[in-house]
């Protein structure tokens, strides 16, 4: 991870976000820029679009002016504005920016963007090849990620976000719960859990990443999933990105809305395709 893009629409939420970049940036020596999408109508006159525009880079200096001085690392907050449709500036915007993860806050309602969550956070979780940090309004922005949750299930893609696990792990100094799930609570779909399992703690002890491994069979696995990470007190969520079926608008499945929404600690959205 050498940069952190943090996306902005000047809420509480996304001022969240910009505390979370910072204390990632601080603990993993990545660059940190501040984003923000103009999506103002075209149809405004000159006039009406520059005072949006001074508004808009006027609530950027004062997020700078405030948060720099966080930084411990001596850098500078790097800032950008792009014009167009929301997700997919930001997007964009990741996708060209190399070994990048994108973090957004998840509630606000503001003059600039009406609902971030609805519209945008959810169509960037399915849409951006990169890694993607959603954190609400009341997450603990400030507090070091010491423990990350990663859910394994039966599918063979669930394997796919362990690497990215185990090297964030490596950066910030955090150990790792492996939570097997099993929302089936069938024995056989368990065989295929296990293996799961076992590859990814051979995984983490090659890389000499601490780790635990706790056991979740239930068939509200958003809920259990929440009540582990309370009660192991952790600091971060790792999913893996899954869409809806049968339908067009591509948006996260019902479990990972419920976990972003929900969940009492920010949450990396990962894509299977992601190395």
């Amino acid at each position: 991870m050498k940069n952190i893009i943090v996306g902005t629409d000047f809420s509480l939420g996304s001022e969240k976000a910009l505390s979370f970049g910072v204390m990632l940036a601080n603990n993993t020596k990545a660059d940190l820029t501040l984003l923000w999408v103009d999506d103002s109508p075209s149809e405004l006159a000159t006039f009406e679009y520059q005072e949006v525009r001074k508004e808009g880079q006027e609530e950027i200096d004062e997020l700078v002016k405030k948060y720099e001085p966080l930084l411990k690392t001596g850098k500078k907050i790097n800032t950008k504005i792009r014009k167009g449709r929301t997700y997919r500036e930001l997007t964009d915007f990741a996708e060209q920016t190399p070994d990048s993860v994108l973090v957004m806050g998840t509630h606000g309602v503001t003059g600039f963007q009406k609902y971030w969550i609805g519209t945008n956070a959810f169509r960037v979780i399915a849409t951006a090849n990169v890694p993607v940090i959603t954190v609400r309004a009341s997450h603990n922005t400030e507090k070091k990620i010491k423990r990350i949750i990663l859910p394994i299930d039966h599918t063979s893609v669930t394997l796919n976000k362990v690497e990215k696990a185990s090297q964030l792990a490596a950066m910030l100094g955090a150990d790792i719960c492996l939570l097997s799930i099993n929302e089936s609570g069938l024995r056989s779909v368990q065989k295929f859990v296990d293996v799961n399992l076992n590859k990814a703690a051979n995984t983490l002890a090659k890389k000499d990443i601490s780790h635990i491994i706790e056991h979740v069979n239930s068939p509200n696995i958003g809920k259990a999933i929440i009540e582990h990470i309370n009660s192991l007190q952790a600091d971060l969520l790792i999913v893996a990105v899954e869409l809806q079926e049968k339908t067009r608008n591509g948006m996260p499945s019902a479990l990972m809305q419920q976990l972003i929404n929900f969940s009492p600690v920010p949450v990396l959205s990962i894509h299977p395709n992601i190395e």
